[in-house]
């Protein structure tokens, strides 16, 4: 039997600070397209690259005029011309040149061939109906910030800020050693007194839903230069490496022993058991 009479027991809190305390992880970024950010953390802040709206922009479904036209109250509009006096303008679309107030079209009557047009109410002021350039957001402006995490409402503030990629933080790689001379994968035949490893179903599962990319095994056997020779492996390439079983008491639990050789233990057990 193993002798753990040596080992370090923690509650479940002290050893997430622990690990926590001893990590000295770096996340790598990379960037990704607009259409691949969803459920990833930010990197860094997405920025606008352009300005919204880029001009005076109309309302409203209006007709557009100049201001000065009104200055002195409702104007003779009956030898009004369309394109000099007066334009349609249409909800979110930048306002025709020169043009500077817009008039809704439920107060706007239309000759029968849309050639002139007179009014029931006048603009209550100069660049009524209208939208300034740059109110939404300003080129440079913070549309979502470094540590978000992306959903589609916060894709769509950087589309609108002409951003197609954003910097995210790479998935961490995950790798998973299933362990011991008991194990036989799924689906073949199940030898007598032999188990069938279903954890690598789980864990593969719970990597992927939170966040990271996994890397499965195959069952290493209990033993030392084995169960050695995959933690070396898995550890070159992989940002977090979960050894399963062979931590106990038993003769062929050599998966505590391994990993105080080659590594530096914080934590033998927690006192949430079962394990």
């Amino acid at each position: 039997m193993r002798d753990h009479s040596h080992h370090i027991e923690m509650t479940r809190d002290q050893a997430v600070q622990a690990a926590l305390e001893a990590y000295t992880f770096t996340p790598r970024t990379e960037t990704v397209s607009l259409a691949e950010c969803y459920g990833r953390v930010l990197a860094s802040d997405v920025t606008a690259k352009t300005t919204v709206p880029n001009s005076l922009t109309c309302a409203m479904d209006s007709v557009a005029v100049h201001w000065s036209d009104f200055a002195d109250g409702m104007p003779d509009t009956s030898d009004w011309e369309r394109g000099k006096q007066w334009e349609f303008a249409n909800t979110g679309v930048g306002m025709p040149e020169g043009f500077d107030t817009a008039i809704v079209v439920e107060h706007v009557h239309f000759s029968d061939n849309d050639t002139h047009v007179s009014f029931d109410a006048a603009p209550s002021k100069q660049y009524a109906g209208t939208i300034p350039a740059g109110s939404r957001f300003k080129e440079g402006d913070a549309m979502v910030h470094a540590g978000a995490v992306m959903t589609p409402l916060l894709a769509s503030s950087a589309a609108a800020s002409n951003n197609t990629t954003v910097e995210v933080i790479a998935k961490p790689v995950v790798e998973f050693i299933p362990s011991g001379n008991e194990l036989v994968s799924a689906g073949g035949v199940v030898p007598r007194g032999k188990t069938i490893d279903s954890n690598s179903d789980v864990v593969r599962g719970k990597i992927e839903a939170w966040g990271g990319t996994a890397i499965m095994d195959d069952i290493v056997p209990d033993d030392p230069k084995a169960l050695e020779d995959a933690l070396r492996t898995a550890a070159a390439r992989a940002d977090i490496v979960v050894l399963n079983a062979g931590s106990s008491k038993g003769s062929d639990d050599y998966s505590m022993e391994v990993l105080e050789r080659i590594g530096k233990v914080i934590c033998h057990q927690t006192n949430n058991g079962p394990g």
